[in-house]
């Protein structure tokens, strides 16, 4: 029978380092196989600290990529969708401008007037576009609704509120994400114009020059300065305005009078007639449309004139032009936005990478270091494995020796 001489210091000195290297083993394989340093707050509370805030600023940086990449496809689309309706507004135009040409027949202005009905649907159907989730990026804030509503009379009515919807680019940048239809479609400038009396009938000579007298003379306060009198004196024809001053005269037998470029027709002018400035109005182009088309229809069919039906057409020109300036105006928008959104972006990933780099270097391991380690701690372990076998097995006869 052996006796042992191990005392127990000894003995549990050899218990304790055994373990504490096997402590430490195991933190150090845990690290080389997560690639964390820390594995719970206790470890170092301040790191660990550091470590999960900057875990939630990547997050939030991610987010905010997330949120500028749903902007960039929300106006990339509104951009495509706003650059189609301008291109399909320049064939309007174009159809317009051959319509007032004096020479075409009742059946190339139906040719017309069925093409100008197909424009009318496309540009409905563009200013109601939706995003793959089914949202109307034309609505404004409203974005489960269409923007515009056709009604039972063929008149498109804007259901649009003037908001936009914004989304979080970055910790201090909105970026608005929709345009409402209301504010660019909706209130554009139709084409100014006069009411007459009478026999009394009227054509553009010059609209732009007519629209600058309009905007230089047409009263808010008083209605009826707007009024002006056309009259036959027999020796001559005279216009007056509101003051009975004589602004505009012809001579007698004349078959047509220029006024600030309005052409008054005066072959059924025999006493006094009347032309008014009319109220401004403010719609859309999809009603513009569809009054150029009924006039076509209507002069085919013997309602209206030649020259009433050419003034509306003319007029429609007018409404699509001042349509197209709104657009290029809200593209421009768009466009600005598009480059804001680019730079946020680039800026966001510059500052995400510098958060990872700094969370990398306080929370992770560099795994040349922890290899070397690995292996010095099992190194370590093997000793004290070794030293608690060597303990544990001398007998009094060693210790004698």
């Amino acid at each position: 029978m052996t006796a042992r001489v191990a005392t127990d210091s000894m003995y549990r000195n050899s218990v304790y380092y055994m373990q504490r290297r096997n402590l430490e083993l195991e933190k150090v394989n845990e690290q080389y196989n997560t690639g964390k340093k820390y594995q719970s707050a206790a470890d170092s509370p301040s790191n660990f600290a550091s470590t999960m805030r900057l875990e939630h600023d990547i997050a939030m940086y991610e987010q905010y990529t997330t949120n500028s990449g749903y902007a960039l496809d929300n106006l990339t689309l509104e951009e495509t969708s706003l650059s189609t309706i301008n291109e399909v507004l320049d064939r309007a135009n174009v159809l317009l401008q051959s319509g007032v040409n004096g020479s075409y027949s009742g059946t190339e202005l139906n040719s017309i007037s069925q093409e100008l009905k197909e424009i009318q649907k496309q540009i409905y159907d563009l200013i109601n576009t939706k995003t793959a989730t089914g949202e109307s990026i034309f609505s404004g804030g409203l974005s489960d609704i269409d923007a515009y509503l056709c009604q039972d009379d063929g008149t498109y009515i804007c259901q649009a509120d003037c908001s936009q919807r914004f989304v979080q680019a970055s910790s201090s940048a909105k970026i608005a994400v929709s345009d409402s239809a209301k504010n660019f479609f909706e209130h554009v400038e139709t084409a100014r114009s006069v009411d007459v009396t009478g026999g009394l009938t009227f054509s553009y000579s010059d609209y732009q020059s007519f629209e600058s007298f309009y905007n230089r003379n047409y009263h808010t306060d008083d209605l009826s300065k707007n009024e002006y009198t056309l009259t036959n004196t027999g020796t001559e024809y005279v216009v007056q305005d509101y003051n009975g001053d004589i602004v505009a005269r012809a001579a007698a037998g004349a078959k047509n009078l220029n006024f600030n470029g309005l052409n008054l027709n005066l072959e059924n002018v025999f006493g006094n007639e009347r032309f008014t400035l009319a109220p401004a109005k403010n719609t859309n182009v999809l009603n513009t449309i569809g009054k150029a088309i009924a006039a076509i229809d209507n002069y085919n069919n013997g309602a209206i004139t030649r020259s009433d039906a050419d003034n509306i057409l003319s007029q429609t020109q007018v409404s699509i032009r001042n349509t197209q300036l709104s657009v290029n105006t809200t593209m421009t928008s768009i466009g600005a936005r598009q480059n804001t959104l680019d730079n946020i972006i680039n800026a966001n990933c510059e500052i995400s990478d510098v958060k990872k780099e700094a969370k990398a270097t306080i929370s992770e391991v560099d795994l040349y270091e922890v290899t070397t380690d690995l292996t010095k701690t099992q190194t370590y372990l093997q000793m004290a494995m070794t030293s608690f076998n060597y303990v544990t097995g001398t007998s009094l006869f060693d210790y004698i020796h």
